[in-house]
């Protein structure tokens, strides 16, 4: 067996010491913690790549660089670490379990209530500076509540866990069970709907059913089928949905990546507003307008462009090549 293991990570090379396991297997040693080049690197490449995240977050404590690093590349304010101890200053840590090989015997990792609170209902991404077994990142979606979907309405927690299930959690009693199949949801202000999320599987992954469920009486409707979707958000009145859509097939794709579509809840009917730049959408400032989102390359850096779109004069473009101007 060789005594390294040679490592290129966006053109920092690196020899890894092999430490072995058993006979008949090893592990190659990687300390990112202290490699400010190769963290600077890596980050750069993994922040170009990120989708759109409300929160990143990391398994304490070799994860903690490369966090940091894409972190401030986003333009975020901070990131979450779940720590391997219970700190004096935590208020109702909740924990998960960890095997890792690199680790012997079993491991925690903990969230206090504040950063809890912090990553609820968020789009969060999950950071580590290596995959072995895997075990640090399935604990931190454990504690993050499957896929990062956890909302709550009428004293009920809704979570998505990893196999595409919804369960519903009575905080009057801790009573868990299945609500829905689905992806991924999206609650409304309200708490009166939930818009699920159903990707296709095999060759049109990546396309997904869209469905709104009244919690009230637990019907489930189709509201768009097949879509390529990027984004979704509520009005803040509970009564529109709006949703961005691939626009890839359009001339435009390269400047005006995605189409904006509107669903209402009052009339049913879906509503084309036209091609956009956008990677995000967000509730506007008022009931007529939205906020919306794009990563701009400066020069390695990633800076979040807001904008907000005034929806008052926007009519259905679904067959022509009318884009909304963005100042």
């Amino acid at each position: 067996m060789k005594d390294t293991y040679e490592l290129t990570v966006c053109g920092a090379e690196r020899s890894l010491p092999l430490i072995p396991i058993d006979e008949n297997s090893a592990y190659a040693s990687f300390v990112v913690i202290g490699d400010t080049e190769l963290v600077e690197r890596a980050a750069k490449e993994l922040a170009g790549q990120i989708q759109p995240v409300d929160v990143v977050m990391t398994a304490e404590a070799k994860g903690i660089a490369l966090a940091y690093e894409i972190s401030r590349l986003l333009h975020m304010k901070e990131f979450i670490v779940a720590r391997k101890s219970v700190k004096s200053y935590m208020r109702n840590p909740i924990s998960a379990s960890v095997h890792s090989i690199t680790t012997q015997g079993e491991q925690h990792i903990y969230l206090d209530e504040t950063d809890i609170q912090k990553v609820a209902g968020k789009r969060v991404c999950i950071v580590d500076d290596v995959i072995s077994t895997g075990e640090s990142l399935r604990a931190v979606e454990e504690r993050e509540g499957g896929y990062g979907n956890v909302g709550e309405a009428g004293g009920i927690v809704y979570f998505n866990d990893e196999y595409g299930n919804v369960y519903a959690v009575d905080t009057a009693t801790g009573t868990r069970e299945l609500f829905e199949i689905a992806d991924g949801f999206l609650l409304s202000p309200d708490g009166s709907r939930m818009l699920q999320i159903v990707y296709e599987d095999g060759e049109n992954g990546s396309l997904a059913t869209m469905y709104l469920c009244d919690l009230a009486s637990g019907t489930r409707m189709q509201i768009a089928a097949q879509a390529a979707l990027s984004d979704y958000a509520w009005s803040e009145d509970s009564r529109v949905l709006f949703y961005l859509v691939s626009n890839r097939d359009a001339e435009d794709a390269a400047d005006y990546p995605v189409r904006l579509m509107r669903y209402s809840t009052v009339d049913g009917r879906t509503t084309d507003l036209g091609a956009l730049a956008s990677n995000s959408i967000f509730p506007g400032r008022t009931q007529d307008s939205i906020l919306l989102m794009y990563y701009q390359d400066r020069d390695g850096l990633f800076y979040p462009i807001t904008y907000q779109l005034s929806l008052t004069d926007l009519t259905d473009h679904a067959q022509d090549e009318l884009v909304p101007t963005l100042e």
